[in-house]
């Protein structure tokens, strides 16, 4: 049997060279899982990153199934309808899917709600053998918090040369903090881990030099991150992922975080003002310690993607050339922009969740897949509607943003010669 399986384009950041595309991004490890938990022999899948190929409309699968995030769920509507046109049937899953089931029904002959390691399986075995149910929910976490049996992606089924970092690791899953922005508390709640000898056989057996984890915060559990570390150090691979700014206070950890080979970090920064910290559940950071965080893991060698929020209550138009000049104070080697977003099953703290509350309510919209953070979507609390093309001119501020930070300082070196030295292979 043909499985097509697709990742909606989320119009992340790429290279473009003609008909060739790169992602900047590390690959996802989403398709790939799922492939490898359906025996090769009774299905044939042909994965589609959309961000980095072409969706092959024409293709004659038997059964489609689509991934969906909340900024690409439009897209991933309509690519259902027209596979279900087509009288392929349709699964959909994904984090959207378990947010908003029911909105998700109307576009699907399927839907898969929670994590995929067990329903996944046995929703093939009932398509193959015409029993294909409704909806698969598997939302029992395990009480031990251990994730067992998380078999390698099927890696041999992507594009390699559309990543910048083609080969990806996820050690755990979850996140003990509860920033009221983030869904993962929602979908994941809970911090769980995989075996650390299951993470390390998965790294060993990766062919490029370079890795990226994509785990929401690596370091969540200090025990179980100083043990893959210290397991990763005979491996010398090089590799970076996502942290929370306490790691720059452990320098133990740092230490070992170094000695396994780590080059960057991405860390959400958010905002410059304690008070919209605290306000979004994201105390822990201290904006007087963002100086000592960026010159500490400068000094472990350690390349630091700072990440920050535009849209809270306390921010007005003056944020943007602050930031950017706050960005370039701290010698952060690479800033990220978004704007505050409003995601269903979340409590956002300002006025977004009840505008977009308003929009269901009256009818203006009858999805939330049109909110993504990179696009504005709503008028924000200190942003005057003196000018009518206020949310747009929000949405250019992020592309001035890049331009301002990238013509006015150099990138440090370490990033380039991390970047250049990547395999492609």
């Amino acid at each position: 049997m043909k499985i097509l399986m697709i990742m909606p384009d989320a119009h992340m950041h790429k290279l473009r060279i003609g008909s060739f595309t790169r992602s900047f991004r590390e690959a996802p490890l989403t398709l790939t899982t799922l492939a490898a938990l359906a025996p090769s022999d009774q299905f044939h899948f042909k994965l589609i990153d959309e961000s980095i190929d072409k969706v092959p409309l024409d293709y004659p699968a038997d059964l489609v199934a689509i991934s969906v995030i909340t900024g690409t769920a439009c897209r991933a509507y309509e690519y259902a309808k027209y596979f279900r046109r087509r009288s392929i049937p349709v699964v959909l899953g994904g984090v959207h899917v378990t947010i908003l089931p029911g909105e998700a029904a109307q576009y699907a002959d399927t839907i898969v709600i929670g994590m995929a390691e067990k329903t996944w399986p046995q929703l093939l075995k009932d398509f193959s053998l015409n029993k294909m149910k409704k909806v698969y929910r598997d939302d029992r976490l395990p009480d031990d918090f251990t994730l067992k049996g998380v078999p390698s992606p099927r890696i041999d089924l992507q594009r390699r040369s559309g990543y910048m970092i083609p080969d990806t690791v996820q050690a755990t899953r979850g996140c003990k903090h509860q920033c009221d922005f983030c869904t993962v508390p929602s979908v994941w709640p809970g911090f769980y881990k995989r075996p650390v000898s299951d993470v390390i056989s998965h790294i060993q057996s990766l062919p490029g030099k370079y890795i990226a984890f994509n785990d929401v915060s690596l370091v969540d559990d200090r025990e179980y991150a100083k043990e893959l570390f210290t397991a990763m150090i005979p491996l010398k691979k090089r590799w970076g992922g996502l942290a929370t700014t306490m790691v720059s206070r452990d320098l133990e950890l740092l230490e070992l975080m170094k000695k396994s080979g780590c080059i960057y970090l991405l860390l959400g920064m958010e905002s410059a003002n304690q008070k919209t910290l605290c306000s979004i559940s994201k105390g822990f950071n201290k904006e007087n310690e963002y100086r000592e965080v960026v010159k500490t893991l400068h000094e472990y060698g350690i390349s630091l993607q700072g990440c920050f929020v535009f849209g809270f209550d306390e921010d007005d138009s003056s944020i943007f050339e602050t930031t950017v000049q706050r960005v370039l104070d701290l010698k952060i080697d690479i800033p990220r922009y978004s704007i505050y977003t409003p995601i269903q099953a979340r409590v956002c703290s300002n006025d977004c969740q009840k505008k977009i509350v308003f929009l269901l309510s009256i009818g203006k919209t009858t999805t939330l897949c049109m909110w993504c953070s990179n696009r504005p979507r709503c008028h924000l609390k200190n942003y005057t509607e003196a000018s009518s093309g206020h949310m747009k001119k929000l949405f250019n501020s992020l592309i001035l943003l890049n331009e301002q930070f990238f013509n006015r300082r150099p990138l440090r070196s370490s990033i380039f010669s991390a970047i250049s030295a990547i395999e492609f292979s």
